[in-house]
């Protein structure tokens, strides 16, 4: 069986999406005549932990870990919060104090291409040493974080090993890099290490068609796309059990993603349909933005609504079962995001809620497995038709989505895919 050596900072007991794209790569591999060793971080500053996820790790697999130092725990001394940081949301900073921008600036033009930059030198020291001792056909990296694409870089570099790079996220072109308060002397440096991964890897691979135009703007060659997808669970029939009608959003929410024209219109409909409102419950689970929450609490959605923290996928999955509607918030003026919860969405076979750009990949992959409805931010008018034609189907029990279409969206499918890439990267000649 071929091997194939896996980069990755998240790995079990990291909880959130970050984590599940190579999980479960890793979990059907050998399916597919591959051994997958995984090299990650053994002190992750993760947002939150699951450790029900650890079910997912084949047995027997070998996972080679390395500590690093990270600044996250510094940052939260000096700025007083008490909690995880989510390193995906770090923007954030840029609506805070004088004192938090600063933090900000500091965090985008000193640690490049992210606070995970530390980890690189004694990752390449650690593999180097590991691969003169063991033989890998294939090397892997996934990022974000960045810098995981740099230790294979240079591996790649001094071993003659064909890589694969995967971008489950965009570098220089992801939504907030805008924010960073970048020097010009930071985003060249930026620019310049991107092109370098994009221009050195044997495979670029990312989640979406958007992503991938996006990367072929940077480096003329060829980009794959593999997008997340689905692995299957227990799907539980609740037949009224609480009588309500529960629209669930999970994830994080950051306030630039706030769609309040939706929650405009939320407020409209349910208040021209009082057998609806009655019956109605809005629940958000994951890492929302306390402005939102505030915001919600403040209006007439509050008696509808219901918060949870993050918690673990397991316990998540209960919750997902017992939805009538699954709300989907995309990016503004991104068309390329495609959240990993999405495809778990598809797999409910429940109506899907979308808030997303026009003519993004999540409309044309909605569209193709007639899963559910979306609308702009912005378009108010198709917002509330969306709400009509979705409730309206709940009502009659007449959504109708597209099983062949969604069957592609599995794991194992997907999974399917990576292997051929592994394979014509792997017999090319270096």
């Amino acid at each position: 069986m071929k091997r194939v050596l896996i980069i990755s900072y998240y790995w079990p007991p990291s909880g959130g999406s970050g984590v599940q794209r190579w999980l479960y790569f890793a979990k059907h591999l050998r399916s597919y005549g591959w051994e997958p060793i995984i090299y990650t971080v053994s002190n992750g500053e993760y947002p939150y932990l699951d450790e029900g996820l650890s079910k997912h790790i084949p047995p027997g697999i070998e996972v080679l870990k390395k500590s690093v130092w990270e600044p996250y725990a510094m940052y939260r001394k000096i700025s007083g919060i008490d909690t995880k940081v989510d390193p995906t949301i770090m923007a954030e900073l840029e609506k805070g104090s004088f004192f938090k921008k600063c933090l900000l600036w500091i965090r985008g033009n000193f640690f490049i291409p992210d606070a995970r930059m530390f980890w690189i030198r004694p990752s390449v020291n650690y593999l180097n040493s590991y691969l003169e001792r063991n033989k890998v056909d294939v090397i892997v990296s996934t990022g974000p974080p960045h810098s995981t694409h740099l230790i294979a870089r240079n591996l790649k570099r001094k071993h003659k090993i064909p890589w694969l790079a995967d971008f489950r996220d965009p570098w220089t072109q992801i939504y907030f890099f805008s924010q960073l308060n970048l020097s010009k002397l930071a985003q060249n440096i930026h620019l310049r290490l991107e092109y370098s991964v994009l221009k050195e890897a044997n495979c670029v691979v990312t989640v979406s068609n958007d992503c991938k135009v996006g990367l072929q703007k940077r480096v003329n060659r060829k980009i794959e796309v593999i997008t997340n997808g689905y692995e299957e669970f227990e799907r539980k029939s609740f037949l009224d059990s609480d009588g309500k009608i529960t629209m669930i959003y999970t994830g994080v929410l950051s306030s630039d993603r706030n769609p309040k024209i939706f929650w405009e219109q939320l407020t409209e409909f349910l208040g021209s349909k009082p057998e609806i409102s009655h019956n109605f419950q809005l629940l958000l689970i994951g890492n929302i933005d306390k402005t939102i929450i505030e915001d919600l609490r403040k209006s007439k959605l509050a008696k509808h609504l219901v918060v949870h923290s993050s918690m673990p996928h397991l316990e998540l999955q209960n919750f997902l079962n017992k939805a009538d509607i699954l709300l989907m918030i995309g990016v503004p003026n991104h068309k390329g995001v495609i959240t990993g919860k999405f495809f778990e969405y598809l797999f409910l076979r429940k109506p899907i809620f979308s808030i997303s750009p026009a003519e993004s990949d999540v409309v044309t992959i909605l569209n193709e497995t007639k899963a559910g409805l979306n609308a702009n931010f912005e378009d108010a008018d198709l917002l509330m038709n969306n709400l009509n034609a979705t409730f309206k189907k709940i009502i009659e029990n007449s959504f109708d989505p597209d099983e062949i279409q969604i069957l592609k969206y599995s794991r194992t499918k997907l999974t399917e895919r990576l292997s051929v890439l592994l394979e014509e990267i792997n017999t090319e000649i270096i």
